[in-house]
C-alpha cells in the first residue's frame, strides 16, 4: 500500500487505508 516503503505490502494495510 502507500505505507509500502514502512511495512511490507499486505491485505490489511490496503484495508486501513
Amino acid at each position: 500500500a502507500f505505507q509500502s516503503y514502512l511495512q511490507p505490502i499486505d491485505m490489511a494495510t490496503f484495508r486501513r487505508v
